[in-house]
Order: C-alpha cells, then structure tokens, then sequence
C-alpha cells in the first residue's frame, strides 16, 4: 500500500495540476484568444494572493516529489497520525 502512495502522488499531483489548470487554461486561451492567467505582478491583493498560490502548488509538488523519493522524508514531513 505504501509503494502504491509514493508512485501514485505524484502522478496523480501531475495529472490533476495538468488537467485542472493547465488543460483548462489552455481551453480558455483558445476559445477567447487571449491568456486567461491575469493576475498581476504587483504589491495589491490579487498579485499577492496569485504569489501565494504558486507558492502554495510549488511546495505541494516539492512534498510529493520528496515523500516519494526520499523516504524517511515521511516521518518528518508532517505525519498525520490518527490516519
């Protein structure tokens, strides 16, 4: 079961950011020709709020990467005991 969860997280982690925004961005861009990822590179809400979520997705990919890879990562990468 544990080798299924170290090949299968980051495969899946791949699959869904490549069908949930990728595939998705790359329909919208097509059908109104323009690029659909606006939000600025500036110091207001919504530069900030895009800043973190590619922090956010970098280090959920670095996680999978690292917990599948490395594995005594596991212990120390926030285990969730009660699961």
């Amino acid at each position: 079961m544990e080798q299924i969860i170290k090949i299968g997280l980051p495969i899946y982690f791949a699959l869904f950011f490549g069908i949930a925004f990728v595939l998705k961005s790359l329909f919208v861009a097509k059908r109104i020709g323009k690029n659909p990822l606006v939000l600025p590179k500036d110091d207001s809400a919504y530069g900030l709020i895009g800043f973190y979520f590619k922090l956010t997705m970098t280090g959920l990919f670095c996680y999978a990467i690292l917990y599948s890879f490395v594995p005594i990562s596991g212990d120390y990468l926030l285990p969730i005991k009660i699961l």
